[in-house]
């Protein structure tokens, strides 16, 4: 890809196969983590062919949750708040974590209150999506006019003990042993967004794969418990109209 670049931190990419860091939560630090990607801040804006992009961090610790820090701060939260208030362009963010569901944003009604705000102030439509991924789900979710686009794992559904399943081989899991303890996709997912200011029309083109070896319901899981119309080994196509 040979244009502009830029990087949302997400939980695992601090993570590492070193001791624990000074934390204790993570093997690198934020910063090393942002050195690594080259990225201005842990969180910034930047303006782009006629549209405003945020990019959050919800990595910030938080007072009671376990095991990840999956906070927004107040620093950030009233720096979003500025930011949105000083633009008039139409607005996406990019949140690891999900504002839209259980186990995303600690803080998440905190966060989506303030999009509703500037919607709200706006007279319209100033925030039209917010995407995230860590939940390894593929759905697109309407909230208060503001569309929640999940981004699917680019490899794999982590399952857990419960339905622990060897896919490989003997030698696989003795090197990787957490492998059998998700449902891989036997080929990388990736989407690419295309988004029509003129037109009012946001396009996912995503990819479709298939989980490596079986699946979580031919392991005996529930489609209820686990949500199965978004637990997918794809990137769903979309095409979504907006206003603005």
């Amino acid at each position: 890809f040979s244009g502009p670049r830029y990087h949302v931190i997400g939980n695992h990419d601090m993570d590492g196969d070193r001791e624990k860091g000074p934390d204790k939560k993570y093997d690198f630090t934020r910063e090393q983590t942002m050195a690594f990607w080259g990225m201005p801040a842990p969180y910034y804006a930047f303006d782009q062919g006629g549209a405003h992009f945020v990019i959050l961090d919800g990595n910030d610790p938080s007072p009671d949750q376990e095991p990840y820090y999956q906070f927004l701060g107040d620093e950030q939260l009233a720096w979003l708040e500025r930011d949105l208030e000083a633009t008039t362009l139409p607005t996406f963010l990019f949140c690891h974590q999900g504002l839209e569901r259980s186990g995303g944003v600690a803080n998440q009604e905190e966060a989506r209150r303030l999009l509703e705000e500037a919607n709200r102030k706006a007279g319209g439509h100033k925030v039209i999506a917010c995407f995230s991924g860590h939940h390894h789900r593929d759905y697109l979710r309407p909230i208060l006019g503001i569309l929640h686009a999940k981004i699917n794992s680019m490899s794999y559904y982590f399952l857990g003990s419960r339905f622990a399943h060897v896919r490989y081989n003997e030698n696989v899991d003795r090197k990787y042993p957490t492998i059998k303890h998700t449902a891989p996709y036997r080929d990388p997912l990736y989407a690419v967004v295309t988004i029509d200011l003129q037109r009012g029309i946001l396009e996912i083109a995503g990819t479709c794969s298939r989980f490596e070896g079986p699946s979580p319901w031919e392991l005996g899981a529930s489609r209820e418990e686990l949500d199965a119309p978004s637990l997918l080994p794809k990137i769903s196509d979309r095409r979504v109209p907006f206003a603005c």
